[in-house]
């Protein structure tokens, strides 16, 4: 994490902070028993054969499990919007604030002027070309975001493993033959899960990224999506597109040993210099 934590052992998800939600994404129904249990499930699974010094799971949905603990809640958001109250892609339009309408209308003609724009989902067929595209979007990612968190292989295993069962939804904006914009993300249930986007440097003044999101928004009232979910954060651009917040929390659960108190209260002390 940071050199804070350098003597800290901890357990966190993969990607950490790239995670949104800790329950996965399920082909089928989860049994009752499993799903009102799920998040302690994990921590008694997790906890049973470590020597972490601290546990962090975040995205936590549901806190009902540890009302009547110690373990810490930390809240976060999640934007949402409910696109079932939308009689048809028009009426969605017209919801949008003024200026933004004004703005994706705008780029719209000046990326038209270029070419044609059209929207490419990607099928469960088309795997070699996804993973093509895949890597052209993480190069682009890093490049904008140098400090990001990239774990290794991660989104090549989620390709491989979730665009067959129909979990993944992968597409690109196209401008003609040319991908402007990519988006990886996740469909179930009738929630729609904006994940991972990523823009090609050399048409960011078109702002595709956002008209991206518009086809996607699109594509998801024609597939009768509820939810559109934005996951976690509060960036200021999700405001125009949302009308709701799902609620998050932490659960972070220490190690009671002596040498686990020293080390997390350290790393705590120097949080707050």
């Amino acid at each position: 994490m940071r050199w804070k934590n350098i003597y800290q052992k901890l357990i966190v998800p993969v990607g950490f902070s790239d995670f949104d939600y800790l329950d996965p994404l399920v082909i089928s129904e989860i049994p009752s028993h499993l799903k009102d249990n799920l998040v302690g499930f994990f921590i008694r699974a997790i906890t049973s054969d470590s020597n972490a010094d601290e546990i962090i799971l975040s995205g936590i949905r549901e806190v009902s499990p540890f009302l009547n603990t110690s373990i810490k809640h930390k809240s976060e958001i999640c934007p949402q919007l409910d696109l079932s109250k939308f009689e048809n892609f028009a009426a969605f339009q017209r919801s949008l604030r003024t200026s933004l309408r004004g703005d994706l209308n705008r780029q719209q003609r000046r990326l038209t002027e270029r070419g044609n724009l059209s929207l490419k989902v990607y099928t469960n067929y088309e795997l070699d070309e996804v993973l093509i595209q895949l890597h052209c979007q993480l190069a682009f990612h890093k490049q904008r975001y140098p400090k990001s968190y990239q774990a290794p292989n991660l989104h090549d295993a989620i390709v491989r493993s979730a665009l067959d069962d129909g979990l993944l939804h992968f597409s690109t904006l196209m401008l003609g033959n040319q991908p402007v914009s990519w988006h990886l993300g996740f469909c179930e249930r009738n929630v729609f899960y904006y994940y991972l986007p990523a823009t090609h440097p050399d048409f960011l003044h078109f702002s595709p990224g956002k008209i991206h999101l518009l086809y996607l928004n699109q594509w998801a009232l024609e597939h009768k999506i509820d939810i559109f979910d934005h996951l976690r954060g509060e960036e200021n651009y999700k405001s125009g597109w949302t009308d709701s917040v799902q609620k998050l929390y932490q659960v972070r659960i220490n190690n009671p040993s002596l040498i686990s108190r020293f080390r997390n209260c350290f790393v705590d002390m120097k949080n707050k210099l």
